[in-house]
């Protein structure tokens, strides 16, 4: 494929050669790598939502707790300090009274 030359510009391609069946082997090889991949992500989310339905959890908290997941024990360790702190004057302050309020609400409505 590429020919080494020091003083190729870029956008220079005259010493690039390039031979048409090497090049269709290297798309169908990633062509075929993408198909699997693809499949494999398929299977993922469908296991997710399963398990999103079967435990009754919210996607996106369950999103956020893999993401957490996946992070280095020292990218998580920082990211929990911060986000830990975060959530709990959010939910003190602001968030648990709504929760309450939206629940109380829902029980009057299911009363009627």
């Amino acid at each position: 494929m590429p020919k080494d030359s020091d003083d190729a510009g870029v956008g220079d391609n005259s010493g690039l050669e390039v031979d048409y069946g090497d090049l269709q082997t290297i798309l169908d090889e990633l062509a075929g790598k993408k198909k699997s991949v693809d499949e494999a992500v398929g299977s993922i989310r469908n296991r997710i939502g399963e398990i999103v339905k079967a435990e009754t959890f919210h996607k996106g908290a369950f999103a956020d707790i893999r993401k957490i997941d996946a992070m280095s024990d020292t990218g998580r360790a920082d990211y929990l300090r911060t986000f830990e702190a975060l959530f709990d004057v959010m939910m003190e302050r602001k968030w648990r009274q709504k929760v309450r309020d939206l629940l109380d609400a829902a029980a009057e409505a299911g009363m009627d």
